[in-house]
């Protein structure tokens, strides 16, 4: 149960920054660095990150909306899932 209640907050957390990309964004903003990083990485955190579209779509967003520094933070965060051993 477990893992199903992370990939269901993974989800809704995907689902949410997608659809309301300036609040996310205001919310991010509000985060401690060690927090950002934190959730950065745990959205980056997918099976397939190299091709996963809503994480594609959540970095275009970021930049659509004058928030370059948290997309450059997100795709370094991809880069580090990139690097990880397959589970």
């Amino acid at each position: 149960m477990g893992s199903d209640a992370i990939s269901i907050l993974h989800e809704v957390t995907m689902n949410l920054a997608l659809a309301h990309p300036q609040v996310f964004i205001s919310e991010v903003k509000k985060l401690p660095i060690a927090e950002r990083y934190e959730l950065f990485h745990f959205l980056s955190d997918v099976e397939g990150i190299g091709h996963y579209p809503d994480y594609e779509a959540l970095m275009q967003g970021m930049n659509k909306n004058n928030a370059v520094g948290y997309a450059a933070e997100l795709r370094k965060a991809k880069q580090w899932r990139l690097r990880q051993p397959n589970e």
